[in-house]
């Protein structure tokens, strides 16, 4: 916007010059790797993933005579204002994010839908946390990996507090490229790289107004979502949350892969996560077994 008004008046560019380019920082990285200068946080990730390397945190079923699917069926996530409101006032008594919330429902809810007690869901972060980057134009975004112990005698709230710790951290580390971390435990550690994680997670908060000038309107443009029963979907995930939240809804998309443990039940995997979410913001306290439970006796448990 400021750029369109310096040049419809003829005006230089009001912005301050970027500290470096795009390029600077893609050699910069390639050096500190080079060097070994990244080592703490290689570190940090290995350790993070040590006791998980030969066991997948969130691995699917499927029958291993058959070709694997990319085919995804596809449902709408939509969080009215009120339970928006909720969450965020939740959020904030726990000295928590809204993010991280979502997230320890979503962990919650896949342990209900496989029982899997070890979950690790893949999510994307801006990368910018160094100044230099702060006014630069470029695609610093990269993957971190955030890991989720669960147990039947654990409280939703001791979760939420683990899976704040988790995130933090994660975003402490959040500089060393996710690719680079899958090749050193692919040929070093002989893992894998499509055990690391199968459910992905990308959470946009999109907070800006829309702004009137010389007879435009800047605003943000909301891409309606559509449902299909099946699409065509080239990925190596089995589950893709798409969130998007505004000021007042919080709405997205989840697609989940028709050869995955949950057979593709979009509707019921939604309808899991809001409920999991009503219970951890009413009663906090209430252990997973007991969430567990409920959904056993209402026949949703596993594909029931």
């Amino acid at each position: 916007i400021a750029l369109y008004e310096a040049f419809r008046h003829e005006k230089s560019s009001p912005l301050p010059e970027p500290i470096i380019q795009f390029g600077e920082y893609a050699c910069w990285e390639r050096r500190l790797l080079k060097d070994g200068l990244l080592g703490d946080q290689l570190a940090y990730w290995k350790n993070q993933l040590a006791d998980l390397l030969t066991e997948s945190g969130y691995q699917v079923s499927r029958d291993n005579n058959t070709e694997p699917s990319f085919q995804f069926n596809r449902h709408s996530i939509d969080i009215n204002e009120k339970l928006l409101a909720e969450l965020r006032v939740f959020a904030k008594k726990e000295n928590s994010t809204l993010f991280m919330v979502l997230l320890t429902a979503l962990i919650a809810t896949l342990y209900v839908s496989t029982g899997r007690q070890e979950i690790r869901v893949g999510t994307l972060v801006a990368n910018r946390r160094r100044r230099e980057s702060e006014m630069t134009i470029g695609h610093f975004v990269n993957t971190v990996i955030l890991s989720g112990h669960v147990s039947p005698e654990l409280e939703l709230k001791q979760l939420l507090g683990q899976i704040r710790d988790v995130t933090l951290r994660a975003q402490r580390y959040q500089e060393f490229p996710m690719e680079e971390l899958m090749r050193e435990l692919e040929f070093k550690e002989g893992c894998d790289r499509a055990s690391l994680f199968s459910v992905l997670i990308n959470y946009q908060k999109h907070d800006f107004k829309p702004v009137h000038v010389s007879g435009l309107t800047f605003a943000s443009w909301n891409v309606p979502y559509t449902n299909s029963e099946a699409e065509p979907l080239p990925t190596a995930f089995d589950l893709i949350f798409n969130l998007k939240e505004t000021s007042t809804m919080l709405t997205g998309t989840v697609n989940v892969r028709d050869d995955n443990s949950i057979g593709g039940n979009t509707m019921v995997l939604v309808e899991r996560l809001n409920r999991v979410l009503e219970t951890l913001i009413s009663d906090p306290k209430r252990l997973v077994l007991s969430v567990v439970r409920d959904f056993v006796e209402t026949r949703n448990f596993a594909g029931t």
